[in-house]
């Protein structure tokens, strides 16, 4: 009864949820449910309510405080606090809980926290995945494309932005994604990519208006490039990144 629940929660919320990344709790290797997400300046947080949803918990929520029972345990959540409350005990947090929204929001450190602090013999943990195409990315610009990047938990992306006109292809050549642009008159600043997470090394060609963007990939990387429209973008993807990577 347990399970089958949570199979048909998760498949509500990911119906239901907008989330700029994919946030999968998990026991073990089981799926249990897709938790919605928000980002606020850079980080990403997921729903508490949500997160104790999942889990079985009976919960209310004031202004104040979100408190109820969770896996057997009383929990309370302070908005604004670096802490929670576990069967009358003062457990830290990495980050605040935010209040915002009329919801109580986690960063996703804090959130493993929680998970780990009420039940370790489970084995409960958070996936974030990077099939989200709004990852929110960061960085620079030249030239007519748009250069922007991002890293979070083992996923790095690159999103080139598009000038009206331009043409844009890609292909995997050994353990490299070779990226060609069409139609591009100068070849943007490329310093974050070389140094994102994932990119063993960078090589970049302009020439008679085409650009070619070469990505070598660490050991073990794997990658995937799609395009968006409106407006138009291409996206590359780059999935079982290691702490520390990078050119």
């Amino acid at each position: 009864m347990f399970r089958s629940s949570l199979a048909l929660l998760s498949a509500l919320l990911i119906l239901c949820s907008p989330c700029w990344a994919d946030v999968v709790l998990l026991r073990g290797e089981e799926e249990l449910a897709s938790i919605s997400t928000q980002e606020r300046e850079g980080v990403f947080f997921v729903s508490a309510e949500d997160l104790l949803r999942a889990l079985g918990g009976q919960f209310r929520a004031s202004d104040e405080a979100l408190e109820g029972r969770v896996l057997s345990r009383r929990l309370k959540l302070l908005a604004g606090a670096s802490a929670f409350v576990l069967d009358g005990r003062l457990c830290p947090l990495p980050g605040e809980v935010v209040r915002e929204g009329g919801l109580f929001l986690l960063d996703l450190r804090s959130a493993r926290s929680l998970l780990r602090a009420m039940r370790s013999d489970l084995s409960l943990r958070l996936r974030v995945e990077a099939s989200s195409p709004s990852l929110p990315p960061e960085g620079g610009s030249g030239g007519g494309v748009s250069v922007r990047c991002s890293s979070v938990d083992g996923f790095s992306r690159v999103v080139f932005e598009l000038p009206e006109g331009a043409s844009a292809e890609h292909r995997l050549e050994g353990g490299a994604m070779v990226l060609s642009f069409g139609g591009v008159g100068a070849t943007p600043s490329l310093s974050e990519v070389e140094s994102l997470p994932g990119v063993k090394s960078l090589s970049a060609d302009l020439s008679d208006g085409r650009l070619k963007v070469r990505l070598l990939l660490e050991e073990g990387v794997r990658a995937r490039a799609f395009e968006l429209p409106s407006p138009r973008r291409l996206v590359v993807d780059l999935s079982g990144v290691r702490p520390g990577e990078g050119g």
